[in-house]
């Protein structure tokens, strides 16, 4: 089975559909997509094929499809967070300090401060 991403026209995932994997280009997918909906060419555009060089993770609602780099992003964790084109992950503005500790990311903090960081209790 294959995943396919429909977008909205602001990039953004709004629904996922499965198809049988023997559609595994955009074209195939779009093809499919368009005899089992009824719809027009111009609205096929809006799907786009989940593959693993799109992106590694599964495609979720609320995710985000960069269409300059042809990449599918997961949903957008924290609102400071940006793609990172190589990865295909979102970073966060400042890095995870390298301490051997460990830590969870508070966006309030961050707006507050500007160090979104926060240590994590040992006990857990």
């Amino acid at each position: 089975m294959a995943d396919v991403a429909l977008i909205n026209d602001s990039n953004i995932i709004t629904n996922t559909i499965v198809i049988p994997s023997k559609f595994d280009t955009d074209e195939r997918a779009r093809a499919y997509i368009k005899l089992i909906f009824d719809i027009s060419d111009a609205e096929t555009e809006k799907y786009i094929l989940h593959m693993p060089d799109r992106s590694p993770w599964p495609i979720e609602v609320g995710g985000f499809y960069d269409a300059a780099n042809n990449i599918l992003f997961q949903k957008k964790p924290y609102a400071s967070w940006t793609p990172n084109t190589t990865t295909k992950l979102w970073d966060p503005p400042i890095a995870r300090p390298s301490d051997g500790q460990r830590y969870n990311w508070d966006e309030t903090k961050y707006q507050d401060d500007g160090d979104g960081w926060v240590l994590c209790d040992p006990q857990y």
